[in-house]
């Protein structure tokens, strides 16, 4: 497997026992194709009430956290409390931010080499995307959409587009606050990587300053949980969660200190170092390929010289970039999603450092690289973790999906279906 320096590598003759880097390519390429499409019909479902609960909220009763979405939904003529119309936007979010990390791997011209493929196709074949699709509807996929166009932004060094970048990249700490944990480490990865170095200090500090007055500023509900309930569920045509409620009412601190506890029981780890194995394998996997185009990237722009600062720092900050969505688990629920989000996080990482340093060759994954992601490629297309709402990852010939058009054909399912809560 060469180290292909991008789409004008030459291929030589196949032989009756070898094939072309170019056939090679067309095929792993039509593989990651394959795995998408499984990983979308493995994982896919309509949205769930609590991911719709969340575009229920505006600012009509003061600045409420996570109601950024709702209230621009609201300001367009949404309807919200119609499941029907958080559905189809839900499956549109969805696709556009899948097509928008598409959109991101060709910019970084990761596809054009064997190497880069493979990461790709390890990628696109974990659970972790499984995963991605099953949470159609959360706030998760406007925060990509929004980091993916604040990236391509960055990418083209002016003060306008850095000035609208930062303006995209606070939308989405006000959409959700995860914003500032999961994608903001890549994204100072990034400006590193371009030797921005004061863009990059700034930003920090500006993406903490705001992320804190952010929640300093949210106000809690002045009414009960229980009248709360009782006025959103007014507002839908579907039965709400009634536990929702309860986040608008708990700060930063407030659900630490609710999680600590079970983060450290035996029954979480017991659940969780079996996610963390399976999920962040492949992450550490692509971490080390991030680390390795670093190392080429430098070697190609420096040589032998003494390496410059931003690659240094690089080289620190992207397993924390890589590994940040782990820090959820002691904030909030849903540790196979965390563990999952590194996954999208960690490719997204490795893209962000071919943009920015388009000049070196992609890394090349060892031959031990490929057998054991292979073996972990393998697991997770066998897998079967829970998911959310007991929700079970449906495998081929995906029968499920099948008897549900057939029934919405004949009439006799609703579509779209509102699940149970």
């Amino acid at each position: 497997m060469s180290n292909a320096r991008g789409c004008g590598t030459t291929s030589t003759k196949p032989t009756f026992m070898s094939i072309s880097e170019r056939d090679l390519n067309q095929a792993l390429l039509w593989l990651c194709v394959f795995g998408l499409v499984l990983s979308l019909l493995r994982g896919i479902r309509s949205p769930n009430i609590w991911s719709a609960m969340h575009y229920q909220l505006d600012y009509s009763m003061g600045f409420l956290k996570r109601a950024f979405a709702g209230q621009v939904l609201s300001l367009m003529g949404v309807e919200r409390g119609s499941y029907s119309e958080v559905f189809f936007i839900s499956f549109a979010i969805t696709f556009i931010s899948v097509a928008a990390f598409v959109l991101l791997i060709i910019r970084s011209r990761l596809h054009c080499a064997t190497g880069g493929l493979f990461f790709i196709l390890l990628s696109v074949n974990s659970y972790g995307l499984v995963y991605y699709f099953h949470t159609v509807g959360y706030l998760d996929h406007i925060l990509m959409v929004l980091f993916i166009a604040s990236i391509f932004l960055f990418s083209r060094p002016s003060p306008w587009n850095s000035l609208i970048g930062s303006g995209l990249f606070a939308s989405g700490i006000l959409v959700h606050e995860i914003m500032a944990v999961v994608f903001a480490p890549v994204l100072i990865v990034f400006l590193l990587v371009q030797e921005r170095m004061r863009l990059a200090l700034l930003l920090s500090a500006i993406i903490v300053a705001f992320t804190a007055a952010t929640n300093f500023l949210a106000v809690k509900p002045d009414v009960t949980p229980e009248e709360l309930n009782q006025l959103l569920q007014s507002k839908a045509s579907f039965p709400i969660r009634t536990d929702f409620a309860y986040i608008l009412y708990m700060d930063g601190a407030e659900h630490f200190r609710a999680h600590i506890g079970r983060v450290l029981s035996a029954e979480f780890l017991w659940a969780f170092l079996p996610s963390l194995i399976l999920f962040c394998s492949i992450s550490f996997i692509l971490m080390k390929a991030s680390l390795t185009a670093i190392s080429l990237a430098r070697v190609r722009d420096d040589g032998i010289a003494k390496p410059r600062i931003g690659f240094v720092l690089a080289r620190y900050a992207i397993p924390i970039a890589c590994f940040s969505p782990l820090l959820l688990n002691f904030v909030a629920w849903d540790a196979h999603r965390w563990n999952a989000l590194t996954v999208n996080v960690s490719l997204g990482c490795l893209c962000m450092i071919r943009i920015a340093k388009p000049s070196a060759p992609p890394p090349c994954p060892t031959k031990a690289t490929v057998v054991v992601g292979l073996m972990f490629m393998f697991m997770n297309l066998t897998a079967n973790y829970g998911m959310f709402d007991n929700y079970v990852a449906e495998g081929a010939p995906f029968i499920q999906h099948i008897d549900y058009v057939r029934g919405v054909i004949e009439g006799t399912r609703d579509f779209p279906q509102v699940p149970p809560r």
